[in-house]
Parts: C-alpha cells; sequence; structure tokens
C-alpha cells in the first residue's frame, strides 16, 4: 500500500512560510530605508533653501541696484556723445 510522504509536504510548507517571511522583511527593509531617505532628503532640501536665502539677501540688496544702474549702451553711442559735447 502507498502511503503519502508526511515529512516532504511538510519541509515544503515550512521552506514556502520561510520563503515568504523573508520576501515580506526584504519589502519591509526596503520600504523602511525608502521612508527614511525621504526623510533626510526633505531635511538636506530644506536647510539647503534656508541657507541660501540667509546668504542671497544681502548679495541681492548688494547686486541689484548694480544691475540697473549699468550704462547698457555701447561703447561707440558713448564716445559720439563725447565728441558732440
Amino acid at each position: 500500500m502507498w502511503w503519502p510522504d508526511v515529512r516532504r509536504t511538510k519541509s515544503s510548507a515550512v521552506a514556502k512560510l520561510l520563503g515568504a517571511v523573508t520576501i515580506l522583511l526584504a519589502m519591509g527593509f526596503v520600504a523602511v530605508a525608502g521612508v527614511g531617505g525621504w526623510l533626510y532628503w526633505d531635511r538636506t532640501e530644506l536647510r539647503g533653501e534656508q541657507v541660501a536665502r540667509d546668504e542671497l539677501e544681502p548679495l541681492a540688496a548688494q547686486q541689484i541696484p548694480k544691475v540697473f544702474g549699468y550704462d547698457y549702451r555701447p561703447s561707440s553711442a558713448a564716445s559720439t556723445r563725447c565728441i558732440r559735447c
């Protein structure tokens, strides 16, 4: 009479369960690493924006009047104007 091999079925079920648990743990690790990376990058980006704001405000106050006060006419027009004077 033929009897099923109970040991083989039992070890196969344990192997499937162990494989499923391993996959779930790996997916959980990847998810936690992704959230950690997102939070790190968000904090780094906010700090960079704050530093740029702090540094650029005085520089803009110094440079903007220079840009708007610059004489953009070609040098030939300026020399012609001086010759006619």
